[in-house]
């Protein structure tokens, strides 16, 4: 392998692992943001994303094989961002929730009006079928009888 091949081998892994850095950071938020029996799932989805894009990355940059210098460089990347972005993107990712739950909080305080309207017309629905579906029962079975009986047998 040449020194050019693996210099762009380099290279590839730390930009993964500032990409980790910026999975990391996404993680950190939510964790921050979560309920207490949540921590664990986060926790086992944040390792299963990370292990399969460390993986990916590998198999397409270089089949899988593991050097020494793929480690030091995914742990470099890794100290670049947290060293330089992590701040701003710790803010932006956490400014980016407060707008998300602020409109989220928003379109719900705007529907809420519309909730009994559709509650009070579901329920005359509900009942207006009911009402449909006796009457056809009921007219199925008084049809029945009528025109369907079975003769009984004669009595000995």
């Amino acid at each position: 392998m040449s020194l050019l091949i693996q210099g762009m081998i380099f290279l590839s892994m730390s930009l993964t692992g500032i990409l980790l850095g910026l999975w990391l950071d996404f993680y950190r938020v939510l964790h921050i943001k979560s309920t207490r029996w949540l921590r664990p799932v986060l926790d086992i989805m944040f390792w299963l994303v990370v292990t399969a894009f460390v993986i990916g990355a590998l198999f397409l940059v270089n089949n899988l094989e593991l050097r020494l210098y793929v480690f030091i460089s995914l742990g470099l990347g890794l100290a670049i961002y947290l060293r330089l972005f992590s701040k701003w993107v710790m803010r932006f990712y956490q400014f980016l929730f407060r707008v998300l739950i602020k409109g989220f909080q928003l379109l719900l305080t705007a529907l809420r009006p519309l909730w009994f309207p559709v509650r009070f017309i579901a329920s005359i629905v509900d009942n207006f079928s009911l009402i449909i579906v006796t009457l056809v029962a009921f007219c199925y079975s008084f049809l029945q009888n009528k025109y369907f009986q079975q003769e009984k047998p004669p009595s000995a």
